[in-house]
């Protein structure tokens, strides 16, 4: 979707331009270059002591980092701040794969909430299952996509 945007040229008219959501999202949180790194860095997997070995900073001074980030992103884990990312194009996401054909029905649609970074009692909300049964679902995905965690679910895979 495009957006109409206004910009006042030399002389006081105005002149309407066509700017992308994704430039939107970047201009609303107003991410600073470092931050915008850090969202990278997160979007590739990485813990708190690998982001920080690749900034050439202390642990605390990347959690920092980590911390701006999240707050300008609106989010309050990794997981939020990675599904927010690639949703809105702050990082590019092209290089993820789709979800194994090998997962049921119920477990793609148990993928698709973790993909979204919802917690585990939404997503058994959303499908009326206890939040037991939606546990081992998840660990099922985690399984047959050769995953450990939500967050490298994220990294590497689109539903």
């Amino acid at each position: 979707m495009q957006v109409r945007a206004s910009r006042l040229q030399r002389g006081g008219e105005h002149r309407e331009s066509l700017l992308s959501d994704s430039y939107w999202a970047f201009v609303k949180r107003q991410l600073t270059p470092r931050q915008m790194e850090v969202c990278v860095l997160i979007c590739d997997g990485l813990s708190d002591l690998e982001i920080s070995a690749r900034l050439g900073c202390s642990w605390n001074t990347a959690k920092h980092h980590l911390q701006c980030a999240f707050r300008v992103l609106g989010v309050n884990d990794r997981a939020q701040a990675m599904a927010v990312c690639f949703r809105d194009g702050i990082v590019d996401g092209s290089s993820r794969k789709p979800l194994p054909a090998s997962l049921n029905p119920s477990e793609r649609r148990t993928a698709e909430g973790l993909l979204q970074a919802l917690p585990y009692r939404q997503i058994a909300d959303m499908h009326e299952r206890a939040i037991g049964t939606i546990k081992n679902q998840a660990r099922n995905v985690f399984d047959k996509c050769g995953v450990w965690s939500r967050y490298e679910l994220i990294a590497r895979f689109t539903a």
